[in-house]
């Protein structure tokens, strides 16, 4: 029987993966469970292997002689493993802010197979692990259900998992928590007390990415779920009172789905997590790729927030400390 680890090491390694995303939650059916947050515990239930159909051989006799090795592939390679499988193997995916853990669990022991970072940019997982390599996946999240799709020339790999209620790992393997590697998430202080952490996709306006001043930001627009357009929003710890120089230096764009109106990219700037408190905000036009402005805040926090109605939207900007800068 085929063991996990290795079929999910190929799925972080093979790119071309085909993957879907969807949030659809009818308004309707108020009984509805809601979608969870991909961060989280989740447990593997199932990885089925799907043989793609052979094409069709010109030669009848090459066709029973294909037929008959298919046969044979049937006969000794079994098409789905439920889990925990026969050796008690139980695996396991956990996903943090921006960090993943891939482990196996046994009466024995537990074993962790693979670790690394993941980031999240239009509704794909770019991850890159310790081994390392870099490979792009996506996600189907169904309520409490997580479906990922592995794709060959020969088969189709599916992977089941459903959402644990708390992770038991971590209370009982604290050296395994990923996120003292991150003191700013840990405490949970300052601007982050505002913000979703749990719930809300990293990157959205209720779960900003935090980021520092000095630094170029490569990224690009995530979808909304429930809502028409797309969005990335950032902040910044910083001491209040403090003038700042935001440099948007390159804006890809291609506005090719939506109306005239609509061929923008807004920019819009805060120094509070709520709108109140506006500093700076405006709309790039289409053809237009950098901009530069000052602003000068009041408070702790500095929030950049981008959005377009058209999906795909690509920007590099870095935000500049001028506390130090004689003008």
């Amino acid at each position: 029987m085929k063991n996990i680890y290795k079929s999910f090491s190929l799925a972080l390694t093979v790119l071309g993966i085909l993957i879907f995303t969807t949030t659809a939650c009818s308004d309707d059916d108020k009984n509805a469970t809601p979608n969870e947050s991909l961060q989280g515990l989740w447990r593997l239930t199932e990885l089925k292997y799907v043989p793609m159909e052979a094409p069709a051989a010109e030669d009848e006799e090459a066709t029973s002689s294909e037929a008959e090795a298919d046969e044979e592939e049937v006969e000794t390679e079994d098409p789905s493993t439920l889990y925990p499988d026969v050796d008690g193997v139980q695996p396991y995916l956990r996903f943090g802010t921006s960090t993943y853990t891939y482990f196996e669990v046994t009466t024995a022991d537990t074993t962790t197979r693979e670790t690394g970072n993941y980031t999240l940019a239009n509704n794909e997982i770019t991850t890159e692990s310790t081994e390392p390599s870099t490979s792009i996946l996506g996600y189907e999240i169904t309520g409490k259900q997580l479906i990922m799709i592995e794709t060959h020339s020969e088969a189709e790999i599916f992977y089941y998992a459903e959402k644990v209620v708390g992770d038991p790992f971590l209370e009982e393997a604290p050296s395994e928590n990923e996120e003292p590697e991150n003191p700013d998430e840990e405490e949970v202080t300052g601007c982050a007390i505002y913000h979703d952490t749990e719930n809300a996709p990293y990157g959205s306006s209720l779960n900003p990415i935090l980021i520092e001043t000095g630094v170029e930001i490569t990224d690009s627009l995530y979808a909304i779920d429930g809502k028409n357009g797309h969005e990335a929003k950032f902040y910044l710890q910083v001491e209040p009172y403090t003038a700042f120089r935001i440099h948007l230096k390159d804006l890809l764009t291609d506005y090719a789905d939506v109306h005239n109106l609509f061929k923008y990219t807004s920019i819009h700037v805060t120094d509070a997590f709520s709108t109140d408190q506006v500093l700076y905000t405006t709309k790039i036009e289409d053809g237009q790729k950098q901009l530069q402005f000052d602003l000068f805040t009041t408070t702790s926090c500095l929030y950049i927030e981008f959005f377009s109605y058209q999906e795909g939207v690509k920007f590099l900007f870095e935000v500049e400390d001028l506390s130090g800068t004689q003008e």
